[in-house]
């Protein structure tokens, strides 16, 4: 199950990586602003690509310690998103606040299973 939980979540961020990644300077396709310092976004986005590598590579031999790391991240995500959707800080958070708030309660859920599912620690 750890095994699972780290492709299920490498396979969340990869796509959302390679988008904040490579966004356009003016904007997706009129629906999310454009970014002005889009720098920070690239840098983003690579951050997430790096995410994701080592969530893939971690999958083969899943570890308690990487295991909740990978939940722990997960929280964290989580809890810095949604107070700024719900608090209206993004800009046009109106229609990201379906696909936020789907996105978040996906990373609680893959964070509880990943602490429910630890790996057990090996005897010597």
């Amino acid at each position: 199950m750890p095994r699972f939980l780290h492709i299920l979540s490498a396979l969340i961020y990869l796509p959302l990586g390679l988008v904040l990644y490579f966004y356009p300077a003016e904007g997706a396709l009129g629906l999310l602003p454009a970014a002005t310092p889009l720098v920070f976004v690239r840098l983003g986005g690579a951050v997430l690509l790096a995410w994701t590598l080592q969530l893939l590579l971690a999958s083969l031999h899943p570890s308690r310690a990487s295991s909740l790391g990978l939940a722990v991240s997960q929280l964290l995500v989580a809890a810095t998103l949604l107070p700024a959707v719900l608090g209206r800080n993004v800009p046009a958070s109106g229609a990201l606040l379906g696909p936020t708030l789907v996105f978040c309660g996906v990373l609680v859920v893959l964070a509880v299973l990943g602490l429910w599912f630890l790996p057990r620690p090996r005897e010597l």
